[in-house]
């Protein structure tokens, strides 16, 4: 029998009656045992479903290793009660868990509520529930489509391996948008399979492209349906990572899609598969970035020269551009954050980023003025919001996020941000003057004094 300490086993009891809104004393009813916690959660870990009745037997299904992620919040031991399941006795009661989970009382149940539950909770397993995928399989034919759904989504968390794939793709010719985005969704954890041949992962990526170009029906309820299933197929090819020019040139096409959000799931896959292609992403994307309309989008166009970073020569000089002459402060804002993740910058470069913050800092300063905030107290005191709204905390918030940026700028730059900072520590502005004070001090810049 595995020991599990008492004191943490009346925790587990204690946070699990917690999630199900019983007493204590009503939670050790539903597990069939006297008071002692520790013998009622070795026999569940023994896989010893039975100790459970009723509305016990239906959340049996989470109270160990599943729902160890949900009680972390619960209990700060809940590492120290999954490191139980480690060694030989831990493998043979995670065997004997997901062997009952599969079985005719929970997977096999005729109620589909349980069989949901069931399937979430292998999903949750992760890993540990790879036995669980030819059972997971048949599932994927189950009657009941949240069961089908949630299948194809515990599929993608245990990891696929061939057969599962050929089950998810099959899943896709009914023509089901919805089913499709849990299907993608299950793909887009697709550099942690280590079990997929690479014939596999072709198929993976073909019906995902097959997915981005079909034209699903409408679904009267759900409108947006077919939009949302391109976009999860357009994450699944960026979460695959398998950059084909099949792949990229379905990509750029979407760049240029009516949707919005399908062109910004468009440009994050791109950015995950850029390193690969960038010589053909990189001028996609910036070409997209002088014509979006949409705000959010660009945002995501930045971010994901981002994580190409200064592979063609371009990528910095659109960065620098956007920081100047976007109209929209957000996206400046974003494009200075990128520059800032980007190392080595040239002295020039530095000088201009600083420059540029310093001009989104003053025109958050002019709002703040209409506001009646002060901007001594904004400075000096990231506390006392409670007086503001939700929009006007925001401005003061994003306020922080732009000092926080120079200053990591400058940290960075060391020596090269000197000249700029130099010449703001004479702004005009008393803010700007003590912000530039304390960042060449922070540096270490001998003509500044504390």
């Amino acid at each position: 029998m595995i020991e599990l300490n008492a004191k943490l086993a009346d925790r587990i009891i204690e946070a699990y009656a917690d999630l199900d809104e019983l007493t204590q004393e009503e939670c050790r009813e539903l597990f069939q045992g006297p008071s002692d916690s520790c013998a009622c959660l070795s026999r569940l870990l023994q896989g010893d479903g039975n100790v459970l009745t009723g509305r016990g037997k239906t959340r049996y299904i989470g109270v160990v290793e599943d729902d160890a992620y949900v009680l972390e919040d619960a209990f700060p031991e809940a590492e120290e009660f999954r490191s139980s399941l480690s060694g030989e006795d831990g493998a043979r009661a995670l065997h004997a868990r997901v062997k009952n989970l599969i079985g005719p009382d929970y997977l096999g149940n005729s109620d589909p509520a349980i069989r949901v539950k069931t399937v979430q909770a292998l999903g949750e397993m992760g890993s540990l529930a790879r036995d669980a995928r030819p059972a997971l399989v048949v599932a994927l034919q189950d009657e009941n489509r949240d069961v089908r759904e949630w299948t194809a989504d515990a599929l993608g968390k245990v990891g696929l391996d061939d057969p599962a794939v050929f089950a998810l793709i099959a899943a896709l010719e009914v023509n089901d948008a919805w089913l499709c985005q849990w299907v993608a969704n299950a793909f887009s954890y697709g550099r942690n399979q280590p079990d997929l041949s690479s014939g596999a992962k072709e198929k993976e990526t073909s019906a995902m492209i097959e997915a981005m170009e079909r034209d699903w029906p409408v679904i009267p309820i759900d409108t947006d349906a077919g939009r949302d299933c391109k976009c999860e197929a357009a994450q699944a090819l960026g979460g695959l990572g398998i950059a084909t020019p099949e792949v990229v040139d379905t990509l750029i096409e979407a760049l240029g899609h009516n949707d919005s959000k399908l062109r910004a799931y468009a440009a994050i896959a791109l950015g995950d598969i850029g390193h690969a292609m960038p010589e053909k992403i990189v001028p996609a994307l910036i070409k997209r970035l002088k014509r979006e309309g949409d705000r959010s989008v660009r945002s995501d166009i930045i971010g994901s020269l981002g994580k190409i970073g200064p592979a063609t020569e371009e990528v910095v000089p659109t960065l620098m551009r956007t920081l100047k002459v976007d109209k929209n402060w957000w996206v400046r804002m974003r494009a200075a954050e990128v520059l800032g993740d980007m190392s080595p910058l040239t002295p020039g470069v530095v000088t201009e980023l600083i420059k540029a913050l310093i001009r989104l800092l003053k025109e958050r300063e002019i709002q703040f003025r209409k506001m009646k905030i002060s901007l001594e107290d904004i400075f000096y005191d990231r506390t006392g919001l409670a007086f503001l709204d939700f929009a006007d905390r925001g401005l003061v918030m994003s306020y922080w996020d732009a000092i926080d940026e120079l200053n990591d700028v400058c940290c960075h730059a060391g020596p090269e941000a000197v000249p700029v900072l130099m010449e703001l520590s004479k702004d005009g502005n008393p803010i700007v003057r003590k912000w530039a004070d304390h960042a060449l001090r922070e540096i270490g810049h001998e003509s500044i004094t504390p």
